[in-house]
């Protein structure tokens, strides 16, 4: 997206579904810069949660959840653009911020969790998004709706 091609990337968190695992991806350009024992790792060495990332890698192929990720991020980035009161929308994928005219990102936090919606305010005008990877279009239809009401609630009363 940037231009930029890193040497090395680390990944962990959703890489075990759940079990405690870690990786560092290195580029062919870097990688005899990096030999066994320079590098230390927390989570190095199970068997289980390496297995586990293996499914999880797996799973993301098969069910080709990059793909869903721009498509629903695509949808929710142009959709959410066209409520009221919203400035913007910055991010990339399925992790994105809703730029707001007002400092109201708290109130309709409130109000979009009472009604079933789970958002962060993270700025006085910043509400970030940040639904599963395998979330689908009725989902972010509906997510958007609360999301739309829950601003004109607090809005417009």
């Amino acid at each position: 997206y940037s231009g930029i091609t890193p040497d090395v990337i680390t990944v962990a968190k959703g890489l075990g579904g759940g079990l405690p695992i870690g990786a560092l991806l290195v580029s062919a350009n870097f990688s005899d810069k990096i030999k066994p024992g320079g590098h230390g790792s927390t989570y190095g060495g199970n068997p289980i949660a390496a297995a586990a990332a293996l499914a999880v890698i797996d799973h993301i192929e098969q069910f080709s959840i990059l793909e869903n990720v721009n498509k629903q991020g695509q949808k929710i980035i142009s959709s959410a653009k066209s409520i009221p009161d919203v400035l913007d929308v910055r991010g990339r994928g399925l992790l994105l911020g809703v730029v707001l005219k007002f400092e109201t990102a708290k109130q309709i936090q409130h109000e979009a969790q009472e009604r079933g919606l789970l958002v962060n305010a993270v700025r006085p005008n910043v509400i970030r998004l940040a639904p599963p990877l395998n979330v689908d279009d009725f989902e972010v239809d509906q997510s958007l709706n609360i999301l739309d009401e829950s601003i004109e609630q607090v809005h417009r009363g």
